[in-house]
């Protein structure tokens, strides 16, 4: 069951987006990316 679940999340849309936006830092068109440059 907790493997199906797993299985599930990873195949989702909200995961990939996530990921892809934390881990790549792909963004969407129109979308404005704003980077904190005081490293806080």
């Amino acid at each position: 069951e907790e493997l199906k679940h797993t299985l599930e999340l990873y195949q989702s849309d909200e995961y990939n987006e996530r990921l892809a936006r934390e881990k790549l830092g792909l963004v969407k068109p129109g979308e404005q990316v704003f980077i904190d440059a005081s490293g806080r």
